[in-house]
């Protein structure tokens, strides 16, 4: 099987699932604003999110349903495209048929058992294109890593600049993948760095949208950021953080309390399987300090790494109350999940062939069912 084919299937059956699945109306937590943004082309609560509401806005043009349900079926529609970057990425790393087989085996189940990944490719909310966005990144990446293709670079830098444009998490994921961009094999030239700041900022100048539509007076206009310092205070969230100080405020004890919180989303979602997860990251950052030159599949667990750090940060120290809502955490679950079910496929593979007395039907056996025994799944509430 063709690693597009393999990529196509299970991301066809997670879009499918999701669209049978998706909100019939309004719900959950601040899709009423977002909905209403769109729709109106107004201004959502901070930072604003304006790469979403303009893409929205279009899809409410879809001669479907009611417009809330549009807008799920859009983010039924960017879990797919999570999904397929993701399976790219995994077929081209995975050794074996049976090790392709187990890990998509898994990921299905995380995508449909995991309530902070499931939930959000079902309601119009903003963490699918968020979700999306990054892994469109990370695709970039490994594609730039394998090839040098500078186009994969100009795609990051336009990814990036609407992730910048959609969600605060990409202030810290951004400097990620430009770290690692340059820390490929082949790093970027002059006029291909030039290029790629130029498309960034161009990209990033969505959030122009913002004030122009303050300035317009739409009917949901959250925070009126039609001038410099309110559009500042907006992209900053400054009237959020006043509002909730007690539950958004730092300290050493919060810190601890959230953290914990933190690794039992991520515990709750995948089981063991975050532990080879966080395994198979920890490796594939020693064998890159080690090794010369490095592997991309080690800088890819490096990265995977990263990516899971900077979410954990966020979600800690950032906006700690996303954790309570299932807000936040979707891609570390995703990553975590891929690099866990991989790394202990392989394992189960080798282990095989090293002892004779295994047959080959037992080790595609063992590759499939032990990822996915590991997984729980869960039901939450909101599944409706």
């Amino acid at each position: 099987m063709s690693d597009k084919l393999y990529a196509m299937i299970p991301a066809g059956i997670v879009v499918a699932i999701a669209l049978m699945t998706t909100a019939p109306g309004l719900a959950w937590l601040d899709a009423g604003d977002f909905v209403v943004a769109a729709r109106t082309l107004g201004v959502a609560h901070p930072t604003g999110f304006p790469v979403y509401t303009l893409l929205g806005h279009l899809v409410t043009y879809l001669p479907m349903g009611n417009i809330a349900s549009r807008l799920a079926l859009f983010s039924a529609v960017l879990a797919g495209i999570t999904a397929l970057c993701l399976f790219d990425l995994v077929g081209r790393y995975a050794r074996s048929a049976a090790e392709k087989t187990a890990v998509a085996l898994a990921l299905i189940v995380v995508f449909v058992g995991a309530p902070a990944v499931f939930l959000s490719c079902r309601v119009p909310e903003v963490y699918a294109l968020n979700c999306a966005l990054a892994m469109g990144c990370t695709w970039c990446i490994e594609r730039y890593w394998a090839t040098t293709d500078c186009r994969f670079g100009y795609g990051l830098a336009v990814l990036a600049g609407l992730g910048l444009a959609n969600h605060a998490l990409f202030r810290i994921w951004t400097p990620v993948f430009v770290v690692a961009l340059v820390l490929g094999n082949r790093r970027p030239r002059g006029g291909v760095v030039l290029w790629g700041i130029g498309l960034l900022l161009l990209s990033l100048a969505a959030y122009l949208y913002l004030p122009a539509a303050a300035l317009g007076e739409p009917v949901h206009n959250w925070g009126d950021p039609s001038n410099l310092w309110r559009f500042w205070d907006h992209v900053n969230a400054r009237e959020i953080r006043s509002a909730f100080q007690n539950q958004m405020s730092f300290s050493l004890y919060a810190f601890q309390v959230n953290g914990r919180e933190y690794l039992v989303q991520l515990w709750s979602a995948l089981g063991p399987l975050s532990l080879f997860g966080a395994a198979a990251c920890m490796l594939g950052i020693v064998r890159v300090g080690f090794m010369r030159p490095a592997l991309r599949v080690d800088k890819l667990a490096g990265l995977v790494a990263c990516l899971v750090a900077g979410d954990g940060v966020y979600s800690v120290a950032v906006n700690p109350m996303g954790l309570r809502d299932y807000q936040n955490g979707q891609l570390s679950i995703l990553l975590l999940a891929a690099a866990g079910a991989s790394f202990l496929s392989h394992l189960l593979v080798l282990l095989a062939k090293r002892l004779r007395r295994f047959s080959v039907p037992v080790a595609w056996s063992s590759a499939w069912l032990l990822p996915m025994s590991l997984l729980p799944f869960s039901v939450h509430p909101f599944y409706g």
